[in-house]
C-alpha cells in the first residue's frame, strides 16, 4: 500500500484509492502489521455474525483467517460510491455479488484524515437480498389513462377531503 502523506482535506479520489489499496492488500493476504496502520483510533468493523473493535481485535481476526465477508467478490471492478460529510470525513459504499460460498453483500466504509492520512474507522458489512422484491401489482383502477393531461395543482386539492382541503390550500 502506498501512503498518502500530508494531505489536508480527504477527496473523493484519495478516499476511493484507500478503500481498493487496502482492500486489495487485505485480498493478498499482507500480514496485519502492513494494514493496523491504516486503521483509525476506535475502529469498528460490523461484519454478520461478529464485531470487530481496536487494532488488536483486528489482528487476532485477520490472524485467524475469517476474512471471507471482506474479501468476497470482484471488488477491482465494483464501482464505489464516495460521499464526502467534511474535509475530514469521507463515506464510501458498494455492492459486491455473491459467489460460491458467499452472499451478496453491500460494504459501508468511513474513513477520516488523520496526521494527513487516510483511516479507515468504521466498516460494516450488510448481507443484501438475493434478489430484488418484486414490485406488488397494482389494481387496475389506480392506472390511470395514458391521455389524461396532468392535474394542476389547484384542482388536486380541491379534490382532496375537505379535512385536508384547508392545510394545503394555504401551502
Amino acid at each position: 500500500m502506498t501512503r498518502r502523506e500530508g494531505a489536508r482535506a480527504l477527496t473523493a479520489a484519495a478516499a476511493e484509492a484507500f478503500v481498493r489499496d487496502w482492500h486489495t492488500a487485505l485480498c493478498a493476504g499482507a500480514p496485519a502489521a502492513e494494514l493496523v496502520p491504516y486503521l483509525a483510533n476506535g475502529l469498528r468493523l460490523e461484519l454478520p455474525h461478529h464485531v470487530v473493535r481496536g487494532a488488536e481485535e483486528f489482528t487476532a481476526w485477520h490472524t485467524a483467517g475469517q476474512r471471507l465477508p471482506l474479501t468476497g467478490g470482484d471488488f477491482a471492478v465494483t464501482p464505489l460510491e464516495v460521499h464526502l460529510s467534511s474535509p475530514v470525513h469521507a463515506e464510501v459504499s458498494c455492492a459486491l455479488p455473491g459467489g460460491p460460498g458467499r452472499a451478496p453483500v453491500r460494504q459501508t466504509w468511513w474513513l477520516v484524515l488523520q496526521q494527513g492520512t487516510p483511516r479507515l474507522r468504521t466498516l460494516t458489512v450488510h448481507p443484501e437480498p438475493a434478489t430484488a422484491p418484486a414490485a406488488a401489482p397494482r389494481p387496475a383502477a389506480a392506472t390511470a389513462p395514458a391521455a389524461t393531461a396532468p392535474t394542476a395543482p389547484e384542482t388536486a386539492v380541491a379534490t382532496l377531503p375537505p379535512a385536508a382541503q384547508p392545510a394545503l390550500a394555504g401551502a
